[in-house]
Parts: structure tokens; sequence; C-alpha cells
């Protein structure tokens, strides 16, 4: 645990500038995500989810029985360690067919990947987003990108190459989503959590600033469980790493949510307000909370009545 978590704060700081391929899959990629019939922006988000395992088959079929339901998901997000325990070397990688196509991919939806430390364990992760073109669902044309789904904006990070480089493009991609009525952004590591890693000191020294106040959520894993954290001001912290095993979490000050079974997140995003919700593997809804926008919600705590 301490030597993964020293090496974690030794890459989190090392500065990285993208390779070559990345920017030309990036300059090439088109989102085929789109909202609902009704306007209404909804998926789901699976954490940790490549292990495998009976919990990874239990929680996929679980969110095919949510996307099957009316109003079902459009997209789902997913939050790295996609492949344990130490990524995939090649496009052709069998665990592609076991994990991935066997489980998330049948759903013939868009699935947006970020990369986590067990997918970096293979030391070159390119084949993650070089599957691109091998699949008709899995979308992951760089280690980090945007897209656009109606008036959301979902801004995806590599959190464990984390640079400057990185730190500059997310300043201009939040700059750009300033008069978007909702913006997410989503990582495998978080920043704040009562789970097994706790606090990251060094993810709040150097994302913490860029995200105050310009992001409505932060949606992470690498704890396995499920959580909901509610600070003083923008972002509002979700922790989704449950779907495949989990670990024990406890509650804290700013705790809204916290369990500890195997599940996944669904987020369902309108002008004016935001449910998430968490699922058991049966894909019924164990919780749910709602939220406004941030404009809203700054305007809210400015007002007399809220003093």
């Amino acid at each position: 645990m301490l030597a993964l978590g020293a090496t974690l704060v030794a890459v989190m700081v090392e500065p990285r500038t993208p390779h070559a391929d990345e920017q030309r899959a990036l300059s090439r990629w088109r989102s085929p995500a789109r909202p609902s019939a009704d306007g209404v922006v909804r998926f789901f988000v699976i954490g940790d989810w490549g292990q495998g395992n009976a919990g990874m088959r239990d929680v996929a079929a679980g969110v095919a029985r949510a996307v099957a339901s009316a109003p079902g998901f459009t997209f789902g997000l997913t939050l790295g360690d996609n492949f344990y325990p130490r990524g995939v070397r090649s496009v052709t990688d069998a665990r592609w067919e076991r994990f991935y196509e066997q489980s998330y991919g049948r759903l013939r939806l868009p699935v947006y990947a970020t990369l986590g430390n067990h997918d970096w364990y293979a030391r070159d992760a390119s084949a993650q987003w070089r599957y691109v073109g091998a699949s008709r669902t899995w979308q992951m044309p760089a280690p980090r990108y945007s897209f656009a789904v109606g008036d959301v904006q979902l801004i995806a990070l590599d959190t464990t190459r984390w640079s400057r480089a990185q730190a500059s493009w997310l300043d201009g991609e939040l700059r750009a989503a300033a008069k978007r009525r909702w913006v997410i952004v989503y990582g495998h590591h978080p920043l704040y959590s009562h789970g097994m890693h706790g606090d990251n000191r060094v993810m709040i020294r150097n994302l913490g600033y860029l995200l105050r106040g310009r992001a409505d959520f932060y949606i992470s894993g690498h704890d396995h469980d499920k959580q909901i954290l509610v600070r003083a001001d923008r972002p509002i912290f979700v922790v989704a790493g449950a779907s495949a095993s989990v670990r024990p979490v406890r509650r804290g000050r700013a705790t809204r949510f916290a369990q500890s079974t195997l599940g996944f997140a669904g987020f369902e995003l309108r002008g004016d307000r935001a449910l998430v919700r968490f699922y058991g593997v049966d894909g019924k809804v164990e919780h749910e909370s709602r939220f406004a926008p941030r404009v809203m919600a700054a305007k809210a705590a400015r007002s007399p009545r809220a003093r």
C-alpha cells in the first residue's frame, strides 16, 4: 500500500507530453453519444470493473437491466482499472472479448473510458485508445479528451499520468465549458474519499483548484465503494468503484451517501436538476440525490434567504 501510494505521488507530478498518435486519434474522433428522445442526458458509470470475476458479470447484468428500463441510459462511462491486473498490451488481447465485449459491448451503447493505475501497469496503455477503431462501442480516443452531449460537457482525465500539460489542457476545457449548464469531470483517482485510500493530497493540490466552482461533479473510482460527498462548494464528489469487488467505506462530515455493495452509478441531467443514483446488481435504485446546476446553486447560496 505504501509503495503504491509513493508511486502515485511520483507520477502525479511528473511532466508528460502527449504522444503523437494520441493527438492524431483525438483529431479524427467524433463522439456518437446523444441525449435521450426527451432531451434528457442519461448515462451509467462503472469503476474498477475489469476483474473478470463473478462480481463484474453481476454488475454488467444489472446495468443491462437498467438500460432496458424506460427511460434507459444512452451511454456509459468507465472510471479506469478496466483490465486487471496489468492492463492490456494489444487490441487482440483475449480480455477485450471476455471482459468488455461480452458484458458492456453487447449493450450497443457508446462507453467512454478512462485509464486507471492498473491499466498503466502494462507500461504502454495505448491499446486502450487504439481499440476505438476495432470496437463498435468502446470510446477513448486518447488518455484525456472532452465531449458534449446536449448541454452537458464531459471531460475525461488520465489521473495516473498527471502533468502540467494536462493541467493546462483541463483549464482550457473548463474555460470553454463555462457556459454549459452542466460540467462533469471524471478520472480514476478521487480527491476526497472515506474509503480505503482516503483523501489524496496530491490530487487535491494538483487538481482541486482547477475544479473549484467550475465543475458540477467530479466522478472517480479507485476506492471500491459508492460515495457522494457534498462539500461547501462545487464540484460534488462521486466515487463509483464498486463494479466488480468492494471494500469497507465509512462516513464523514461531507458524506451524503456511502455504501459498500456491488453496483454502479447513474446520472440523469435536465436543465434545472441532476439526479444521481446508485444501483445494486439487480439494477434497482439504492439511493437517489438531487442537485441544481452550479450556477443556480451559487445564486441560492448568495441569496438573503440562504443566510
